[in-house]
């Protein structure tokens, strides 16, 4: 548009000049007509019935002129527009002329045009016009022209900076695209219509929830309106105090109390006379007690069973746990107690499987599973262990309406069993990477039946104990004949890789499915291992429960070897005759950095023309290479599914990885496994190479050891001391889980002697479902406490004791694996309760009135002098007022929750009030009555177990290097061409041996050096790097481990790696040095700067 006005403006002011340049212009009584370029260009031309020298479409009247400009006549005189320069007349003419001559018809597009030149030409110059009276437009008259003409923002243009190419004027809605759209809507209302979810949701106003009309247009519900304030008595604002709180949420109902909560509502009223009788008896003992302490005991006594008979939450657990009943055993045993022979069903079954006999060790699991008897199997890798649940699984459905639970720690896992099953068996997984419609497909098929496996995480098994998935669909769920668990090293704690949440998956199987037969699989298990997991099996005898295998197929060919230069030594190996026919390769690395940095290497050093992908090259995003490419936990997404997916369609032969892949890889043609570094263990090291030769054929086996200089050795001690733990850490987690409740009081009473009623004292005893206290007689002077309910944010625990969320639930499981401890772990919940109120704070007192939760809140921040007198909400942890009160916490939530609705005659609008629940956090019952004796007991035991697993743990480090050197050689060319079979054949016999031995005599060859000497120049340069730290940095809360992790460079919670790991001058600086050794020389260096 620019250049179209400086080209028109260029040409109108060089007309004679273009006359003799040979252009065509037309002329006629001072006014240009038209103006044709012979290049086409550009032109401008007045329409055809537009007479010369008559008046213009422009000369119009003074009429037509106030009327454009909405002004009086007096204005526009004032401020007269010379609209024909080229004119002499006056306005007075053009009024007279009006009369006579009419106006001429114009198109409105092409006088438009003509205005638009002719106003330009007027204003171009800036000169005076050839009347010479008045100067052209200046930039007021030009201003207020577009005001009156509607055109003050025609210039404008609003820019989107997210795209790349702007357009103006554009399309963007045409008929057919209009058509599509309209077509779809009533497409979507014919489908809700039909009772479509989806559809219904879509067509609904998430504001008022009604149909028709979307959020920004939503007029409202003329119900929906708050209540004004004045529908509250003004009197009504006085909050109940905490006795009369207390009243209510044990359910006495006094004159001052509006009503009673449903959930003490007195179901089968016993006489009158009873319970005189019984208040009389129990008051005496309660005159012995303090009030305070002991309040209304009598009728927490007697609304603890209405509580647990009235309570839906809690009558729903109570008939869950007969929903499923247990699944007989398919054959029973012999007389002696062993297992009967191998039936002619169980032959055929295993053919229609495709196979025509058995395996090692597979025909006696598969029949202590149908005979009932739970069974631990260690065998390698690719040995057939898929079929001794697959089989089983399918019998039991056979004969009985039941499915297999098969617990698996991995999603790619689960997702590979069931793509990968026999024709005859059908399976479906649970998980959280699901998409919906892949879960609602899956509860359909359980819900219909004809599911013989379903493959879930630990961590649903774990979530159904409060809620989940399972939890919900635990009545529409068939019986469970057994379940199985894969990967059952994780059950140990003395595993490589010991995950918390399997702890809790057996005792929650029996208890919420009725699982009575367990089916434990891995395939690296030592014997205290195995001994560990064939414990929380519930496997009696161990020499008939546990099948061992061969640790180390056959078919593997094992080297070692010590190379200064690794990255050629690589090359030398991967262009040898062992690894060169190799079509998928594994090379495991410890750190991300040398994943990426190892792929480059190789790329760089094997590429040739054809192995370049020109075609995802060419594309935009990153390219794959033919050859390598690394994988670890920092690649996003999508690039490591496309890796995975190349690798396993033969597309990519090289993957550098770090430990996490292979976990969930299933490719039976996997040649070559390549340790770039040393594994942490010997387990580890079996897991890895296991990977290799699946399906039968030689597969090569390679691993770089240290050259000496113990590069290796220490990387790898970081990961075993960043889970390592103070004992001051334990003690403070002790401390936030054990708090001090009344029952502490209540204990120290009892023990208090009593000469009037020393003979007959009574035994209080609170209820593990709802918590009340209650009275039973008793001869001793014993108190016991059931337990109360805990809540400890993870969020704030996470950063008050610097562990990461997987330690802190180790140090837990622990503590409920002690026998004096009385700690069980529950599911995950929300520990804070926001309520606020939309109608004011007088609606917060009223409600209060009715919700006996909320009045306990409320009283309890009255009497640490908080004023509610002007403030409409209240933040408290709801699961400290559950356990206060002597509830359950899931039944105070949902009282809490059913504020958020009132009726309204039959049925219930929302009431003003909102309820939120925020703040994850460990849920786990506790008793609190444990004395500080047993308490410092507790945290001994616990440290010391702590403090024995590290050093295990680099027992184990130290005799996996020593298994290794003794096998290895002292360079790639001794090995690259063909392998040695003497130094593998010993390395596989001291590895058998390691899983073999009882008494476990290898680890216990190797000392630690508790006492290290250090040279004091190199104690003084770490003790001035301490204190330069300190002084750098002084606004963190330092620690000894702090200060030993980041010269370690050992993330954690407080200090994570991708902020401190930029603090170059700090971060891994003193990497060789020992880190118990530096935690020493740290803490006395913070003490001093104290």
């Amino acid at each position: 548009m620019l250049f179209m006005m400086l080209t028109t403006a260029f040409t109108l002011r060089n007309v004679p000049k273009m006359q003799n340049l040979g252009y065509g212009i037309k002329e006629g009584s001072g006014n240009v007509t038209s103006c044709q370029i012979q290049d086409d260009v550009f032109s401008f031309e007045e329409e055809e019935n537009s007479i010369p020298n008559q008046e213009s479409s422009k000369q119009r009247s003074y009429k037509e002129k106030k009327e454009d400009f909405g002004i009086n006549s007096k204005k526009i005189r004032d401020e007269e527009v010379d609209w024909a320069p080229n004119s002499k007349r006056t306005l007075e003419e053009d009024e007279d002329e009006e009369k006579l001559t009419p106006k001429p018809k114009r198109k409105r597009k092409a006088s438009k045009k003509a205005d638009f030149m002719m106003n330009f030409k007027s204003w171009g110059d800036g000169k005076r016009s050839n009347t010479g009276s008045k100067k052209y437009y200046s930039k007021e008259e030009r201003l207020k022209y577009k005001i009156a003409n509607g055109k003050l923002n025609d210039n404008f243009v609003k820019i989107n900076l997210k795209k790349k190419v702007f357009v103006r004027g554009k399309r963007r809605m045409t008929s057919e695209k209009y058509k599509r759209v309209e077509w779809k809507k009533k497409q979507v209302e014919k489908r809700a219509d039909g009772g479509d979810e989806r559809a219904i949701k879509k067509l609904t106003c998430f504001r008022c929830g009604d149909f028709g009309h979307w959020a920004n247009k939503c007029p409202g519900k003329i119900g929906d309106n708050l209540i004004p304030l004045d529908s509250f008595n003004d009197g009504d604002t006085t909050y109940l105090t905490i006795e009369e709180a207390t009243n209510l949420a044990e359910g006495v109902h006094n004159s001052t109390s509006e009503g009673i909560t449903r959930v003490f509502k007195e179901k089968n009223p016993t006489s009158q006379d009873d319970n005189i009788s019984a208040e009389n008896s129990d008051n005496e003992i309660l005159s012995d007690w303090d009030e305070a302490d002991l309040c209304a005991l009598e009728e927490a006594e007697k609304t603890s069973l209405e509580t647990q008979n009235e309570s839906k939450v809690i009558s729903d657990r109570c008939e869950e746990k007969d929903v499923n009943p247990s699944v007989q055993p398919l054959y029973k045993l012999n007389f002696d107690g062993n297992i009967m022979e191998t039936p002619k069903e169980v032959i055929d079954t295993l053919h229609l499987f495709g196979y025509t006999s058995f395996r090692k060790g597979q025909e006696e699991v598969i029949m202590r599973v149908l005979s009932g008897q739970s069974t631990l199997v260690v065998q390698s890798t690719g040995s057939g262990k898929s079929l001794c649940y697959q089989l089983p699984a399918y019998l039991y459905a056979k004969h009985f309406n039941c499915i297999t639970l098969c617990v698996s720690p991995l999603v790619s896992l689960m997702e590979d069993q069931v793509t990968g099953l026999p024709p005859i068996l059908k399976a479906v997984c649970l998980h959280t990477q699901q998409s919906a419609s892949n879960r609602e497909k899956a509860l359909n098929a359980l819900k219909q039946g004809g599911v013989h496996i379903l493959l879930v995480s630990p961590e649903a098994i774990v979530s159904s104990r409060g809620g989940g998935v399972l939890g919900t669909l635990l009545k529409e769920l068939p019986p469970v004949a057994f379940a199985c668990l894969d990967e059952a090293h994780c059950l140990s704690e003395w595993s490589h890789n010991f995950r918390p949440s399997y702890l809790q998956v057996c005792e929650i199987l029996k208890e919420r499915f009725n699982v009575n037969t367990f089916l434990g699989l891995t395939a690296t298990a030592r014997n205290e291992t195995a001994v560990s997991i064939a414990k929380h099996l519930h496997i009696s005898l161990f020499n008939q429960g546990v099948i061992m295998g061969t640790c180390i197929p056959d078919n593997l060919v094992l080297s070692v070897s010590r190379d200064a230069k690794r990255e050629e030594a690589l090359i030398h190996l991967l262009t040898g005759e062992r690894f060169e026919s190799c079509s998928s390769i594994i090379i495991y690395c410890t750190r991300r950095e040398e994943c990426e940095r190892i792929a480059t290497f190789i790329r760089t050093q094997m590429l040739t023309a054809s192995k370049i992908d020109v075609k995802s090259n060419a594309k935009r995003t990153r390219g794959f290479s033919l050859d390598a490419e690394a994988y670890h936990a920092g690649l996003s997404g999508y690039r490591r599914q496309q890796i995975q997916k190349r690798f396993m369609n033969g597309k990519l032969r090289i993957v550098v990885a770090t430990v996490a892949f292979g976990m969930g890889i299933d490719k039976a043609d996997v040649q070559g496994i390549i340790h770039y570094n040393m594994p942490r263990n010997l387990e580890s090291y079996v897991q890895e190479i296991g990977r290799a030769g699946r399906d039968g054929n030689t597969a090569h086996c390679h691993l770089f050891l240290d050259n000496s200089d113990g590069k290796d050795i220490q990387e790898l001690k970081r990961h075993i001391f960043a889970n390592s733990v103070d004992r001051y850490v334990v003690r403070k987690l002790l401390n936030k889980i054990f708090e001090q409740k009344n029952c502490v009081k209540i204990k120290k009473l009892l023990n208090q002697p009593n000469n009037e009623n020393d003979n007959n004292v009574k035994k209080v005893e609170i209820n593990v479902d709802t918590g009340h206290p209650s009275l039973k007689d008793d001869s001793s002077n014993e108190f016991v406490c059931p337990g109360h309910e805990v809540a400890l944010p993870i969020t704030e625990l996470i950063e008050s004791l610097d562990l990461p969320e997987e330690n802190i639930q180790t140090l837990m499981c622990y503590m409920e694996m002690h026998p004096h401890c009385g700690l069980k772990l529950m599911h995950h919940a929300y520990a804070t309760c926001v309520v606020s109120c939309y109608r004011g704070p007088r609606q917060l007192c009223a409600i209060s009135k009715k919700c006996p939760p909320l009045a306990v809140a409320i009283a309890l921040e009255r009497k640490r002098g908080k004023s509610f007198d002007k403030t409409n909400s209240i933040t408290f942890p709801v699961v400290d007022i559950a356990s206060q009160m002597g509830w359950n916490s899931r039944i105070v939530k949902q009282e809490l929750k059913n504020l958020e609705w009132e009726r309204n005659g039959p049925s219930f609008k929302p009431s003003g009030v909102r309820v939120e629940f925020s703040d994850l956090a460990f849920h786990l019952t506790c008793k609190c009555d444990l004395s500080e004796e047993e308490q410092d007991k507790m945290l001994e035991d616990i440290y010391d177990r702590a403090c024995k697993q590290e050093k295990d743990h680099l027992k184990q480090l130290h005799y996996t290097y020593e298994v290794l050197y003794k096998a290895s050689h002292s360079s790639i060319i001794l090995c690259c061409d063909e392998a040695d079979e003497e130094k593998c054949s010993i390395l596989k016999e001291k590895i058998k041996n390691y899983f073999s031995q009882c008494n476990n005599s290898g680890l216990r060859s190797v000392h630690l050096e508790e006492k290290l000497y250090i040279r004091p120049e190199i104690e003084q340069r770490i003790r001035g790097d301490i204190r330069s730290l300190l002084s750098i940095h002084s606004d963190q809360s330092w620690t000894g481990r702090a200060v030993a992790r980041i010269f370690h460079g050992i993330s954690s919670p407080n200090f994570p790696s991708k902020v401190w790991g930029r603090v170059r001058k700090f971060w891994r600086l003193h990497l060789e040095t020992d880190f118990n050794l530096l935690l020493t020389i740290a803490s006395k260096e913070i003490l001093k700067c104290r």
